[in-house]
């Protein structure tokens, strides 16, 4: 993954669900991209495709 593909990933869910998305930081790519949106306090993990029998949900869950 590339950072330009992470952000414009994050800054688009971001803006789809209206949280700010105007300072968002890269914070690594690699296999996953790892985002830093500081003023919305979020910290998001990009993944290019969900692997088979992965749960979104559980994963959201346990990072609550």
């Amino acid at each position: 993954m590339r950072a330009e593909e992470a952000l414009d990933a994050v800054t688009s869910a971001a803006t789809a669900v209206g949280v700010p998305a105007h300072d968002t930081t890269v914070l690594r790519v690699g296999e996953n991209g790892v985002v830093l949106l500081p003023t919305a306090g979020v910290l998001a993990r990009v993944v290019p495709r969900a692997a088979e029998g992965s749960d979104p949900g559980r994963e959201i869950e346990a990072a609550a």
